[in-house]
């Protein structure tokens, strides 16, 4: 009889489950498959907690464009970022508006003929744009289109022109990296010395703050597919958040985890932006290259 009764709660439990499901309430909205209420007894209340995680555990998180409206709450004050986080198929962003209130305000794809409303550039350095593919990865150097911005071997310093954000509560940068070897060996890639930086600057390009800074580690490789986020909360104090290849990253030849979308929040809605990429590699057979900046109002 009991073994019986056993049986019954176990199969009870792995039946699935159809209509609306209540916690802490009895009468669930009919228009939510889950109906959590804040309490029971009219005195006492309490909240609904999402997962809590640091940003190298989010990016273990395999998500995919289907995931659209993941949410976890990051709470990783070291590399600056304390915020419900949602993910929008493409990349996390913090909780703080909506996809729909997001309006993108100025981008480069870095193509002949750039899609409009247009990020121009000049670059100080010797950068240029890039187009076949990879020595090692083996896959293309540019996201879409023919061809993406990148350096190798030397410094590219580039200075994107200055946008208009007093329309919007604050902005969000984000854009797609890649560390190539230009051979087949496994020699080449991102080492301690190679760089990415984003400053940024609120009086038209006189003075910058340094944001962002990610290295890299081992000869890392990787291309523009991986769903890893670099990502750092604006503060403006010129104290970059620090970042390398191997955070949430597995190996050396770096995969689907690998960091190839960086993500600036919280940017000022100044009327005079200016934002500034750094990429430094030293060897003939490192690449830097990034693709689709893409500034947002939020």
């Amino acid at each position: 009889m009991t073994k019986r009764f056993v049986y019954l709660i176990a199969t009870l439990f792995v039946l699935p489950c159809f209509g609306q499901v209540g916690v802490g309430t009895t009468t669930p909205s009919s228009a939510a498959m889950l109906d959590v209420s804040s309490t029971i007894t009219g005195t006492t209340y309490r909240g609904f907690s999402p997962p809590v995680v640091t940003i190298d555990q989010r990016d273990l998180i395999a998500v995919s464009p289907t995931d659209v409206g993941l949410l976890v709450f990051v709470n990783d004050p070291s590399n600056g970022v304390v915020c419900l986080q949602y993910y929008d198929g493409t990349i996390w962003s913090c909780l703080n508006s909506s996809v729909a209130t997001r309006t993108i305000v100025a981008q480069q794809d870095f193509e002949a003929a750039p899609a409009a409303p247009i990020l121009t550039f000049v670059d100080a350095g010797i950068g240029a744009n890039q187009s076949g593919t990879g020595g090692n990865p083996t896959s293309s150097v540019f996201v879409s289109g023919t061809q993406s911005y990148g350096v190798n071997n030397g410094l590219a310093s580039i200075t994107f022109g200055a946008v208009d954000l007093t329309a919007f509560a604050s902005g969000t940068l984000v854009f797609k990296l890649a560390a190539f070897s230009t051979t087949t060996a496994t020699s080449g890639g991102a080492d301690n010395a190679d760089l990415v930086q984003v400053h940024i600057s609120t009086d038209g390009g006189t003075s910058f703050s340094e944001e962002l800074s990610f290295s890299g580690t081992g000869n890392a490789r990787f291309d523009f597919n991986g769903s890893g986020v670099i990502e750092a909360l604006v503060d403006q104090d010129d104290n970059p958040t620090i970042h390398d290849a191997t955070d949430g990253s597995i190996g050396t030849l770096l995969g689907l985890n690998a960091q190839s979308t960086v993500t600036l929040l919280g940017l000022p809605n100044d009327n005079d932006l200016v934002i500034r990429i750094v990429l430094l590699n030293n060897s003939a057979n490192e690449l830097w290259a990034i693709d689709d900046v893409i500034l947002y109002g939020e």
